[in-house]
């Protein structure tokens, strides 16, 4: 590769969003909804300790909006000239009111990302939100922000914005 090769490389093939694990949206439009769901991703599927990396969580009333949105992430995350071993980025292989699920390795094989939506099941998994992330989802239906992580947490499971 010439150096102005490597320049580009190093720009575009292996990149993470500005804005990661602090997006936030409410897409149901009704403050009585309480089917959240979560972008993930994962660049270490083989170690299952490993918690997937949040981006953004999203109220929405089925998960194919937030699936619309995850599908459109992919550029941000590299350029596809140095993708390779694609799996679903473009969601066609989703069907509609599943979450997606799609994979590919970037950085020409130097990184493996896996890449979905998942509907959060329990109010006990905000623990592994950031807590900016946190305040914004009890902030949406009502609750006061205030207070530490736990405490938010703690509010939205009283309130039950959540399934519990």
């Amino acid at each position: 590769m010439s150096e102005m090769d490597m320049d580009d490389y190093a720009k575009n093939a292996l990149k993470t969003p500005t804005n990661f694990g602090k997006v936030f949206r409410d897409l149901a439009g009704s403050k009585d909804c309480k089917t959240l769901y979560v972008i993930e991703t994962d660049d270490n599927p083989r170690d299952f300790s490993a918690v997937p990396k949040i981006y953004g969580a999203y109220w929405a009333t089925s998960p194919d909006p937030v699936n619309q949105i995850a599908v459109k992430l992919w550029p941000e995350f590299g350029s596809a000239t140095y993708r390779d071993e694609e799996d679903n980025l473009d969601g066609k292989e989703t069907k509609p009111g599943e979450c997606y699920a799609s994979s590919a390795c970037l950085g020409s094989g130097q990184k493996f990302l896996s890449l979905s939506v998942r509907l959060v099941r329990h109010s006990a998994e905000l623990r592994n939100f950031r807590t900016d992330l946190v305040k914004q989802i009890v902030a949406s239906r009502g609750l006061s922000a205030e207070g530490d992580k736990g405490e938010m947490i703690k509010r939205a499971q009283q309130a039950k914005i959540l399934p519990e």
